[in-house]
């Protein structure tokens, strides 16, 4: 029996009983102070963003965030003054078509483009970006991360789900287990497809302690591994609520629902590695009840990174990208889309 189907038995019997609460951290209970945000309801172009789906942060404070309905990313230092825009919508060398990933590492900017099919590069220094290169990426990669001048994609390929490549996109490694949609226990028609949305997530990596964490969007499975693909830990998250799994009426696909009993599900929507050595992860919540309507919660939880123990969780408002110099990186929809960056008390 696989991690994954021993979990599902588990938090179904879990959930069926009850929601159990944990208790929260008291240093992580403790609300944030503000201290800038980056973004507008109404401003210059710069200031106004259309659907922010990532950001990346450098050593400096240089905040790079990648705006996936305005096709470029906007390069703010740590002011939050805006320095420059990167990319522009498009086909041609540095344009992106439909980008959902961004890391900066060593004086470059990475920004994976799944339209174009391609992990582009830029050089920045002083007030000057530079486009350096395009590289083609195997199979269909949901997400990247960037240790020091290594490359790791996440995709569902060769049956296996992460891949270091190299600067012309040919894989030197590959490493890490898929989960098969048995787990969940579903098979036949439409199970390829269905095998490669459970496989889809978050990558980060971490140089201090070669580390490189895989979080799945739709199962409650988190992964750590050594840059050579040694598989160090994985932990089940609880509570986790997974959504139903149901055949599709015209097609040989799946489509999900809500479960009627539960009125509720989750999925796993960022994931950061801080500069204390601690896992921030954040899902998203969707539950259905005759008095809100459908509504839509964060939940923040904080793992360590030695052996993936649970140590804080607590209600959120962005989703974490970066934990570094005291202070915590997300970004969130609502008001408006923006960029909060808090100071940790």
């Amino acid at each position: 029996m696989t991690i994954i189907r021993a979990a599902v038995r588990y938090l179904v019997l879990l959930s069926a009983i009850s929601s159990i609460p944990v208790a929260h951290d008291r240093a992580l209970a403790q609300s944030t102070a503000p201290a800038a945000r980056i973004g507008k309801i109404d401003g210059a172009a710069h200031e106004v963003f259309g659907r922010i789906v990532d950001i990346a942060v450098d050593d400096a404070g240089n905040v790079f965030i990648l705006d996936q309905l305005n096709q470029h990313v906007g390069w703010f230092d740590a002011q939050g003054k805006h320095r420059a825009s990167i990319g522009r919508s498009g086909r041609g060398p540095g344009e992106f078509n439909n980008p959902v990933s961004i890391a900066v590492s060593r004086g470059q900017v990475y920004v994976l483009d799944t339209g174009n099919n391609r992990l582009s590069s830029f050089n920045y220094t002083g007030d000057e970006v530079r486009h350096d290169a395009d590289l083609r990426v195997p199979g269909r990669p949901s997400d990247f991360c960037a240790l020091e001048d290594r490359l790791f994609l996440l995709s569902y390929h060769a049956d296996r789900l992460i891949h270091e490549v190299d600067r012309q996109g040919g894989i030197i490694r590959s490493f890490g287990q898929p989960e098969d949609p048995e787990a969940i226990g579903r098979t036949g028609a439409g199970a390829e497809l269905l095998r490669q949305t459970l496989n889809r997530g978050k990558l980060a990596c971490d140089a201090e302690q070669g580390l490189i964490v895989l979080m799945h969007e739709q199962l409650p499975v988190v992964s750590a591994f050594r840059s050579t693909g040694q598989r160090l830990w994985q932990v089940v998250l609880n509570p986790y609520h997974m959504p139903e799994w149901l055949p599709a009426q015209r097609s040989d696909g799946f489509r999900t629902r809500i479960d009627p009993k539960l009125k509720r599900a989750n999925s796993s929507v960022s994931l950061a590695i801080g500069d204390d050595s601690s896992i921030y992860l954040t899902l998203s919540e969707v539950s259905v009840n005759a008095q809100e309507g459908v509504t839509l919660r964060l939940e923040h939880r904080k793992l360590n990174s030695r052996d993936g123990r649970l140590m804080e969780r607590r209600p959120g408002a962005v989703r974490i990208a970066d934990v570094r110099a005291e202070r915590t990186y997300g970004y969130a929809d609502d008001p408006f889309p923006h960029v909060a960056i808090e100071q940790r008390p």
